[in-house]
């Protein structure tokens, strides 16, 4: 995006407060600048990963944006300094976003988006393993398998989520995703929210995800600049540098 846009992919501020509180992008999605006659004119810009990234996943994409810190520069805070040494982890996962890259990139139509949860799927009785979904992805969490000769991804434990998982829900009862369920902190949440008729969210305190993301705001999507409105919110580490932070969240 940064070579089909020089120079133009940043936030812009003065944003109104309560409908856009982190500003607004100025920059191109990955729809726009594929539209506007990149090198690679189709519906969705992306690449195809090397044999290098698949061996370092998001390799390059979280690589530290800003200039290095110099001796005793701090900035940022108006409490406590950024770590000059830090680390975290980041989970990555399909984001199950409401603009697919990949089912936007799809030839063959066998990426779908069910419309009572959103998760997104492939339908790999008509997929031909064209590897769109996997160039399209910015995230690249649509992944090729040889030995089959179609793509795959995160299914959101839908069988679970319906209950039809005889091993483990002989009952029919729904149970929450894998990764939520192994997850030793209990530091996932999964669920649903309610929207009103204009498509916005509706106001429900008690939904621990309404609170979350659009009452106390600490959560974010990761790269929202892209265009594909993900669905998979994070809560950003505190104290890693500024400009590392608004590469990958934007400027919330």
């Amino acid at each position: 995006l940064d070579k089909a846009n020089p120079e133009g992919q940043a936030w812009e501020g003065g944003a109104d407060p309560k409908e856009k509180p982190y500003g607004t992008f100025g920059g191109k999605t990955i729809f726009e600048a594929a539209s506007e006659g990149t090198e690679q004119s189709q519906r969705v810009m992306g690449y195809l990963p090397t044999d290098e990234e698949w061996q370092s996943p998001n390799i390059y994409e979280e690589t530290a944006a800003g200039a290095p810190m110099q001796e005793g520069e701090w900035g940022g805070s108006t409490q406590l300094p950024e770590h000059k040494v830090w680390f975290y982890y980041l989970q990555r996962l399909c984001n199950h976003c409401t603009y697919p890259g990949c089912l936007a990139a799809c030839p063959r139509q066998a990426i779908y988006k069910r419309p009572e949860d959103g998760i997104v799927l492939i339908d790999q009785k008509r997929c031909r393993g064209y590897r769109k979904c996997v160039e399209a992805c910015p995230y690249k969490k649509a992944m090729y398998r040889p030995s089959t000769r179609v793509s795959e991804k995160c299914i959101a434990c839908y069988p679970r989520i319906e209950g039809k998982d005889p091993h483990i829900s002989p009952d029919g009862a729904p149970l929450e995703t894998r990764c939520m369920s192994a997850c030793v902190g209990k530091i996932r949440l999964q669920g649903l929210v309610k929207k009103t008729k204009d498509g916005e969210w509706d106001n429900v305190p008690d939904n621990p995800l309404h609170f979350l993301i659009r009452d106390r705001r600490i959560t974010l999507p990761l790269y929202p600049q892209f265009g594909t409105e993900p669905n998979g919110y994070y809560i950003p580490p505190r104290w890693a540098p500024r400009d590392y932070l608004e590469q990958m969240f934007g400027p919330g």
